[in-house]
C-alpha cells in the first residue's frame, strides 16, 4: 500500500466544487520513500491548481490547561501531516483554538478567517462552508468518523440535547506583536444524559449518506482510500434526518 494508489484513485473523480475541505489520515499509505512535499504537489495537480483547499488545523490539548494559550502562526495542529504541511505554506488560518482551518489557493481571501468565538456558530468558517454549495468535503483515508466535522455544525443548528457550550478563556497571539484575551464557546459533548452515556453513531450517519447517493467512498481490498461529498447537500440531508427523529 502506498500513496500512488490514493492519488490514482483521486484522478478518477471530477471535483465540481471550487473549494475543497480536506481531512486526511495518510498513515496507511506512507511508504519508505514517502515525502509530504511531493505528495502535496501531486495532490494539487490532480485536484486542479485553480481549486482553493481548506485543511483542518484542530487542537484539543494545550500545554497549560489552566492558562490557555494559542498562536495562529505557532500552534501546531493535530489533524495530520498533510494539514500541517499546508499550515506552514502560504495559507491563512482562522482564529479559533479548537476548530481552526488553514486555507490555501487563489481564493483564500474569500474564505472567512477572522476571530471566531464559536467553532460552528454564525459567521464562522464552518457555517460559510456548510451553507455553500461550492464546497466539497474530501476525506483521504477517512469516512465520516474523522472526516465529517461538518456534522457538528448540523448538531448545533439542530439544537441537539447532548451538546452544550462551555466557556474557555484564552490568550490568543494574532501575530508577533499582538495578543488578546478572548473567551471562546467550546461546543462540548455531554458525557451523560440522565443515566445514559452519550455516543455518536457515525456509521449510521455514513450509511444514510451513502444509501441516498450523497457520500461516495472509494475502497480497495477493504481499505478505504477516500470519501467525498458536497458539503451543502450532506448538511441539508442530515438536518432533515435529525428533524424527523426529534
Amino acid at each position: 500500500m502506498n500513496e500512488k494508489l490514493v492519488l490514482d484513485s483521486l484522478k478518477k473523480i471530477k471535483f465540481k466544487e471550487d473549494y475543497l475541505l480536506i481531512h486526511s489520515d495518510l498513515y496507511p499509505f506512507i511508504g519508505k520513500k514517502f515525502k509530504i512535499e511531493i505528495f502535496a504537489n501531486k495532490l494539487i495537480e490532480i485536484l486542479g491548481k485553480d481549486k482553493t483547499l481548506i485543511f483542518p488545523t484542530f487542537n484539543f490539548t494545550f500545554e497549560h490547561p489552566k492558562k490557555l494559550f494559542w498562536s495562529a502562526s505557532k500552534s501546531r495542529g493535530t489533524s495530520g501531516i498533510l494539514s500541517e504541511h499546508f499550515r506552514t505554506k502560504n495559507s491563512i488560518r482562522s482564529i479559533n483554538p479548537y476548530h481552526s482551518v488553514c486555507v490555501y489557493g487563489k481564493n483564500k481571501l474569500k474564505v472567512p478567517s477572522g476571530i471566531m468565538k464559536t467553532s460552528f456558530g454564525k459567521k464562522t468558517v464552518w457555517e460559510w462552508m456548510c451553507k455553500n454549495n461550492n464546497v466539497g468535503n474530501l476525506a483521504i483515508g477517512l469516512g465520516i468518523s474523522g472526516g465529517g466535522t461538518f456534522c457538528h455544525y448540523i448538531e448545533l443548528i439542530s439544537k441537539v440535547n447532548y451538546r452544550h457550550y462551555v466557556k474557555k478563556n484564552f490568550v490568543i497571539e494574532m501575530d508577533k506583536n499582538q495578543k488578546k484575551n478572548i473567551t471562546f464557546n467550546y461546543f462540548e459533548r455531554k458525557k451523560m444524559i440522565g443515566n445514559k452515556f452519550v455516543k455518536n453513531n457515525w456509521k449510521r450517519c455514513e450509511s444514510d449518506l451513502i444509501r441516498n447517493k450523497i457520500l461516495f467512498r472509494e475502497t480497495t481490498n477493504r481499505i478505504l482510500l477516500f470519501s467525498y461529498c458536497n458539503l451543502s447537500d450532506a448538511c441539508k440531508f442530515l438536518k432533515g434526518k435529525i428533524k424527523k427523529n426529534k
